[in-house]
């Protein structure tokens, strides 16, 4: 209780303080930066000073890459959502934490969510920053995810649509998708408004040729049951998105943003079923004994799954400068209301009776055509989610080797959700809620700065630590912290150490969603070697624990001083875990004896219901190294981005300045020269971006560069173990174990991502690959074993901007700022192919279960106004 009110006490004061403060902090905005070092010079020291990117990360942790406008070009991206998606290798954490999604900033701030610039045009965007995990903790974020900061060009104007459509190469599916959006953005103020709509249609089971299952075999039924179950649900979506910011001072500014979106989803579970009792005294009796009849009807239509969801979401940030601090308050609301309805089976309870009095005739053609649904199974739920987040970020004193930085944030967090679920006609209610405070502290401190002072001779040495607490109204009290030490020992060259210790509680989702029952599943059963269609549970587990999680890391970043745009980066990670939260494991042998109750047999031992709701794991252990590289350049002579010409030289600050943070150094020693007109690219004017830039530009990238760039990082598994419960034993998952319904844990994985562009050509390829993996069954008779292939997955973009087709837009003016682009995903038609111990691939493993659309070709045309 006194954690509560002092976590309280602190958020209210920071904000009085923020909001006494505003009176004063139009008037420190206008005044300049303060200088990044102290102002005792040493003799014979060269102090460099050059004006921080406007908008950039000011931290010393050197970027795993930075991307700028012939950069963003080249990926023939239509939103930045397409941006995070083509840097996915850079920007991924190999921590295995934080859902893998990085951190976004925009112009160095944070943000309420992704959706407060998700739909900006590339055009729009000025750089692009990709900073490590460490740099979270500058946000109040903890160090388990990356951060990428989008900078934004100061004048801009532009209206786009986009139109899509694609469909697989064995056809049988569609996918359309129509978008506009509409930007502007101005010296104070940016709106960004986007509407979306896209649709797509079944894709049924027998347009893949699908083998229907030995349980299917014992119905009786003329056609092909294939062709009324589907693969992928036909599926609707509308989307409306808005982002509104003012800037009220160079430091001060608000962002509101608003968005809804619904979707709707149909798919098909198969033919109404039943085994029913012809007895042998009924007239149409062929054999004068009692008979089952098992049968499929038609009638009244196959049963369907309906899905609606409604969501709506509400969120702000507002980043201020209080007496040299930055300070951010962020907040959402979010509601999403769905709700499922599904066919359970028809009602036979009068057919039944029919056949019992002899009157009615099981092997006419209509027989059964009069038949009703019983009443449907349905689940419908609320969940509403408010999050505020207050932020402090700043300098607290100077040491030698430069300024300590601490970040201190606060936040709180609603989480609300109510459900009903009616299954067989039973109801069931839930509401749970649960009420959130936390805080956390951060703080910097530089140790030894390179080339001052004795040790500077050791090179840049920086300590790190953070602690949080988080106080639950459902659970006990969470603690969190994390430490490291960064180590530059020579330019281009930092080495880092950091060890994070967590406590997180299952989401209120995995305690409390409805349960809903999903028929006809196609599913590998280990023990009997053969393939059922099961009754699949779904939803929450409220005997779920909280998780607490230590977490190693060793890291090596070299960028070769003279070799531009390229990065080296290797990282260990060292996992361990305990009372892990995860989606119910593949059923094998051992997991069914781990979780008794979970699957369900008929007398005969036939595998009829699996429980899939989630689980604890007692211990969860890895380890893994994660290596690569990135590297881009130009093809051809050309100036620099920006104007901005010479060699890289070394900046005591290497945070927000060009060529990864290094300023550019003068001549004569104790001297700062500011950058000559020539130098910034024109004849005496502005550089671009700067304040005043004239004419606010309507869009476009300008003069295309020819460019090309790659990255390619492969991750090597060394241990990945689980302990299910105390007295059971580990489970190797790199040794035939499996929790995934694709096997054990790979050992090698691969992401790569590289392209071309050239005089308005451009090609951009992404892949991912994964070496083989197996499950063992439990070596019992009728068991089996599985084998999952390796799987490379490429997936290709090729475009063309039609402003560099001058001939062309002569003849039609309508195709000026248009781009085409031809999207193949799967190139390869690369599916995971599963073998069972005899060398066949069990009918739950089929190609089209696992890869329905395969290989996928989308055409988009994209036009600026």
């Amino acid at each position: 209780m006194r954690l509560s009110v002092l976590l309280s006490t602190c958020s209210s004061g920071v904000l009085m303080l923020a909001f006494s403060a505003a009176a004063h902090a139009s008037a420190q905005d206008e005044q300049a930066d303060p200088p990044d070092r102290n102002s005792t010079i040493e003799k014979d020291t060269i102090v460099v000073t050059a004006e921080r990117i406007r908008g950039g990360v000011d931290t010393d942790i050197p970027p795993v890459e930075e991307l700028e406008t012939a950069d963003i070009e080249s990926l023939g991206a239509s939103s930045l959502a397409d941006i995070v998606a083509a840097v996915a290798p850079q920007s991924g954490s190999g921590r295995g934490r934080g859902g893998g999604h990085p951190i976004i900033l925009l112009n160095g701030q944070r943000i309420s969510s992704f959706r407060e610039l998700r739909n900006l045009p590339p055009e729009a965007i000025q750089r692009v920053q990709i900073f490590p995990e460490e740099v979270a903790l500058k946000y109040g974020f903890r160090p388990d995810q990356r951060v990428i900061n989008f900078i934004l060009k100061e004048n801009f104007a532009s209206f786009s649509t986009k139109i899509d459509n694609g469909t697989p190469e064995d056809g049988g599916y569609w996918q359309n998708e129509v978008e506009a959006t509409f930007t502007t953005i101005g010296k104070k103020a940016r709106l960004v408004l986007n509407a979306e709509y896209g649709r797509t249609g079944y894709l049924t089971q027998d347009e893949r040729g699908i083998v229907a299952s030995s349980d299917d075999a014992r119905f009786d039924f003329d056609g092909d049951i294939n062709e009324f179950r589907t693969l992928l649900p036909a599926t609707e979506k509308f989307e409306v998105n808005g982002t509104l910011t003012r800037r009220f001072a160079p430091r001060t500014s608000l962002s509101i943003n608003a968005n809804f979106r619904l979707d709707e989803s149909s798919a098909l579970l198969g033919l109404p079923s039943a085994d029913l009792l012809l007895p042998g005294s009924s007239p149409f009796s062929l054999t004068g004994s009692d008979a089952i009849i098992s049968r499929y009807f038609t009638a009244p239509r196959a049963l369907e799954r309906q899905s609606v969801v409604n969501t709506a979401n509400f969120g702000f940030s507002l980043n201020s400068s209080l007496a040299g601090w930055q300070w951010a308050l962020t907040g959402e609301y979010a509601r999403v209301d769905g709700r499922t309805s599904t066919a359970r089976n028809a009602d036979f309870t009068a057919l039944q009776a029919a056949l019992n009095a002899g009157i009615a005739d099981p092997f006419t053609p209509d027989f059964g055509g009069e038949l009703g649904f019983l009443v449907p199974d349905t689940t419908e739920s609320l969940n509403q989610n408010l999050n505020l987040r207050n932020t402090l970020n700043g300098e607290l004193f100077r040491l030698p080797a430069g300024p300590v930085q601490m970040t201190f944030a606060a936040g709180f967090n609603r989480q609300m959700q109510d459900s009903k679920s009616v299954r067989a006609g039973a109801t069931a209610l839930a509401a749970l809620d649960r009420d959130a405070l936390n805080a956390s502290i951060n703080v910097e401190l530089p140790i030894i700065e390179r080339g001052v002072g004795a040790l500077g001779i050791l090179g840049s040495i920086t300590l790190n630590g953070n602690f949080g607490v988080t106080e639950l109204s459902n659970f006990d009290r969470l603690i969190d912290y994390s430490a490291g030490i960064r180590w530059s020992p020579a330019r281009g060259l930092t080495l880092t150490a950091s060890l994070i210790g967590d406590e997180n509680a299952p989401g209120i989702g995995q305690l409390g969603s409805p349960l809903l029952t999903t028929p006809n599943v196609p599913f590998f059963d280990f023990s009997r070697n053969q393939t059922a269609l099961v009754n699949l549970i779904t939803g929450g587990n409220p005997a779920l624990l909280a998780e607490r999680r230590r977490d190693l890391k060793l890291g090596i970043s070299w960028s070769p001083v003279k070799i531009r745009r390229l990065n080296f980066r290797a990282e260990y990670f060292r996992n361990s875990s305990r009372n892990t939260t995860a989606a119910f494991p593949l059923l094998t042998p051992e997991i069914e004896a781990a979780f008794p109750g979970r699957a369900i047999r008929d007398a005969a031992g036939r595998l009829i219901s699996i429980d899939q709701r989630p689980v604890n794991f007692a211990q969860e252990r890895s380890q893994r190294i994660r290596w690569g590289f990135n590297f881009s350049g130009r093809i051809g002579p050309q100036r620099r981005p920006g104007g901005r010409g010479g060699k890289r030289s070394e900046g005591r600050r290497v945070g927000g300045h060009p060529g990864r943070g290094e300023a550019p150094t003068t001549d004569k020693p104790n001297e700062t020269k500011p950058p000559s007109p020539k130098a910034r690219g024109g004849k005496g004017g502005p550089p671009p971006g700067a304040k005043g830039g004239g004419k606010r530009r309507s869009g476009g990238f300008g003069r295309s560069r020819s460019h090309w760039r790659v990255a390619l990082y492969h991750t090597y598994q060394i241990q990945d173990e689980v302990l299910i419960a105390p007295g059971i034993p580990r489970l190797d998952l790199l040794d035939g174990s499996a929790t995934s319904r694709l096997g054990g844990t790979p050992r090698h994985r691969i992401e790569l991502s590289g392209g071309i562009f050239h005089k308005g050509f451009g090609m951009f390829l992404t892949g991912n690959y994964r070496s083989a993996t197996r499950a063992d069954g439990s070596g019992l008779p009728g068991s089996s074993d599985l084998t999952f292939s390796d799987l490379a997955a490429l997936n290709l973009r090729l475009f063309v901007n039609l402003d560099g087709q001058k001939n062309l837009t002569r003849k039609l003016p309508f195709l000026k700022r248009s781009r085409i682009a031809l999207r193949i995903n799967n190139i390869f038609g690369d599916i995971i192919d599963v073998r069972d111990e005899n060398g066949l691939t069990p009918l739950s493993y089929q190609p089209s279960f696992l890869d329905p659309r395969g290989r996928f070709f989308e055409v988009s045309f994209r036009k600026r106004f």
